[in-house]
């Protein structure tokens, strides 16, 4: 199985196409000058692995992830008002319930407290 990886440099519009090939333990190498290109460090950056419905596949850094103090903050808020004030709670207006209903038609969701499956290893 061979992998290619298509990695478009800065501010050009020359597409590099390179591939890699997938060893029978299932890993393979990233090129050099993808990990230049992404400004990956070895052994401490991630990568991602995004399917798209076309059945490409794209390979960005993994970004990191930022806790936000003002959120934090601001959900803590609301979290302690629900608790205190249940009575300011509403229902959503049933037109707005026919609209989302609308809008997120066909999408699936699934059981959100599914642990996700462990990858790595």
């Amino acid at each position: 199985m061979t992998i290619m990886l298509v990695v478009a440099r800065k501010n050009t519009k020359h597409i590099d196409v390179l591939e890699s090939q997938i060893t029978s333990r299932g890993q393979t190498t990233i090129p050099a000058s993808v990990l230049r290109t992404l400004n990956l460090k070895k052994g401490v950056d991630r990568i991602q692995y995004q399917v798209l419905p076309s059945g490409d596949v794209l390979i960005p850094r993994k970004q990191k992830e930022e806790n936000d103090p003002i959120i934090g903050k601001f959900l803590d808020f609301l979290a302690n008002d629900i608790v205190k004030n249940p009575q300011h709670l509403q229902a959503l207006p049933e037109p707005l319930l026919c609209r989302i209903d609308k809008i997120t038609e066909g999408v699936e969701i699934g059981n959100l407290d599914t642990p996700l499956p462990d990858d790595e290893g």
